[in-house]
């Protein structure tokens, strides 16, 4: 009787390990599909911050040769 007891609670936590193990794959599972779309979010952000800053540049560079053409306008008159 005693024997059977004891493997009658071994199975038991057999089984609640298998369920814990099962969940933890689950949840595994789950946290590394956020991983992945996270990481092709910061990758689409990361490419328009760049895109962004290149644009930022380039309209920089438009106002410095707007201020000279003015500067020798006014420099002219």
């Amino acid at each position: 009787m005693e024997a059977q007891s004891v493997l009658e609670k071994l199975d038991k936590k057999l089984g609640e390990l298998k369920e814990s193990y099962r969940q933890m794959q689950e949840e595994n599972r789950s946290l590394n599909n956020e991983m992945i779309t996270l990481k092709a979010q910061n990758e689409n952000q990361r490419i328009k911050i760049e895109k962004l800053e290149e644009d930022l540049q380039q309209k920089e560079l438009e106002a410095e040769e707007i201020v000279k053409k003015v500067e020798d306008i006014l420099g002219n008159v």
